[in-house]
């Protein structure tokens, strides 16, 4: 309960308040607030809550005044609140693809041209990538002195016949080795299995069937 007199004595005036804080249910704060209404000989008493407890302000002779201000103080605190929502997903990291280097020394458009051998079996652009591939492996073990294929050996080919080439070179032939077509030899360097070469001596037949 809070009680406030004044009393002008001499031309001073004396203020007294006392506050008495408990929590009530919500049933109980209506019963209070009329209460000290009573006790007050029928004065406004405005109670306002923020952020969970109830604060009462006292009795005055202009009780408008102090509900307006509180409620003016709600709306001052109300926009200064930010509402955060869910924390955006983290944008995923580009994986950053090694550009091989050109062969210089393994002259692809030397007889038997590496063209010539992709040709035959009917591989041209639109071809899946790992049977390109393939056919690189078993060109270099076949042509070209059991060569092991590498990332380097690819890009060179693919660049001779004008295949697209914007693609991560190694990540192939390790497709290719999980496939066992291809075992590898050495770092970065991978030579065809019998089966990596069964299944490219099939590419023949299927060309010259033409399915």
């Amino acid at each position: 309960m809070a009680k406030s007199s004044i009393h002008k004595v001499g031309g001073t005036s004396k203020f007294r308040m006392v506050v008495i804080d408990a929590e009530l249910q919500e049933g109980e704060i209506s019963q209070i607030v009329q209460a000290i209404q009573g006790a007050f000989g029928g004065q406004r008493v405005a109670a306002v809550r923020l952020n969970g407890p109830t604060v009462r302000s006292l009795p005055s002779s202009e009780p408008d005044e102090i509900t307006a201000e509180l409620d003016d103080r709600d709306v001052a605190e109300d926009a200064d609140e930010t509402v955060i929502g869910p924390a955006s997903p983290k944008p995923k990291l580009q994986k950053k693809v090694r550009t091989p280097n050109l062969d210089n020394d393994l002259n692809p458009g030397a007889d038997p041209s590496f063209k010539a051998y992709a040709d035959a079996r009917s591989v041209t652009t639109g071809s899946p990538v790992l049977t390109k591939f393939l056919v690189v492996a078993s060109w270099l073990h076949e042509e070209r002195a059991e060569k092991p294929v590498t990332a380097d050996r690819a890009y060179t080919c693919f660049r001779f016949v004008k295949w697209p080439f914007g693609i991560d070179f190694d990540q192939p032939l390790r497709d290719l080795k999980r496939k066992k077509f291809v075992e590898q030899k050495g770092k970065g360097e991978f030579a065809i299995t019998h089966l990596g070469l069964n299944h490219a001596t099939k590419l023949v037949a299927l060309s010259r069937d033409g399915t």
